[in-house]
């Protein structure tokens, strides 16, 4: 994917494309070269699509750009065969930011149309549905992915994730996947920061929200199991105040 907008839009175009990437959807027959590896390639319109996929090892590339003007999106994106730069597919999406929201899941099945592919009936689910209906919670979630999936592990990441979590979630605590990114980030500043029970317990609340509010998403396990580190395995852990420890086992 070499999908952007400028570096204005850089976080809608980054999410809206990175959004085919995520863990959430795996779609069957289909192999997707990770964010890590397609990050370099982000905002290069220009660059030769068969030297990129002779660099990936891929048959497929998504380009595309994004402009936001106001309260409107428009994402133009096309799916290239890197062998001869000729194009399987293309369209061009003219959204309000409310229904841009759901244009992730929109690009991914134009994809699995064009390459043929084959959707389970929960895959189908999961790209019709919506993560959250506010456009600015959408944002700030983007936002925070972008310092989540960042290359460098750093307690200033996980701590800047974390607060824009939670200010998607004050606009929206009905947002699963941000109550999902939330509970991995306390995980992570539990371990490597410090080992703080009230971090420790709302990362566990979170995990155990987002599957509760959202069942049979694809982050809700693995947000639940980032929350249960071998030492609380061990260990048990209880709610303050709550009665005996109970043991915490992943899903």
């Amino acid at each position: 994917t070499s999908l952007g907008g400028g570096r204005k839009n850089g976080v809608l175009a980054e999410g809206i494309g990175g959004g085919f990437l995520s863990s959430r959807v795996q779609i069957r027959g289909l192999k997707v070269v990770g964010r890590q590896r397609t990050a370099r390639y982000l905002g290069q319109a220009g660059r030769d699509v068969h030297a990129i996929g002779r660099e990936l090892g891929v048959r497929h590339v998504l380009r595309g750009s994004l402009r936001r003007s106001g309260n409107r999106v428009l994402l133009e994106v096309a799916l290239l065969d890197t062998r001869d730069g000729h194009a399987l597919w293309g369209e061009r999406y003219d959204r309000t930011m409310v229904d841009a929201i759901s244009l992730q899941g929109e690009l991914a099945s134009a994809i699995v149309d064009a390459l043929d592919a084959t959707l389970s009936p929960q895959e189908a689910v999961d790209l019709r549905s919506k993560p959250t209906r506010n456009p600015d919670a959408y944002v700030l979630y983007l936002r925070a992915r972008k310092y989540e999936h960042g290359t460098a592990a750093a307690i200033a990441n996980y701590e800047a994730a974390a607060r824009l979590f939670e200010q998607a979630l004050a606009l929206d605590p009905g947002f699963a996947q941000a109550h999902a990114g939330l509970a991995s980030q306390l995980a992570l500043l539990y371990r490597f920061r410090e080992p703080n029970e009230e971090v420790r317990w709302r990362a566990h609340a979170g995990a155990e929200e987002a599957p509760r509010l959202q069942p049979g998403r694809g982050e809700a396990g693995p947000a639940k199991r980032a929350c249960v580190s071998p030492l609380e395995r061990a260990l048990g852990t209880a709610a303050p105040g709550a009665g005996p420890a109970r043991r915490l086992v992943p899903n």
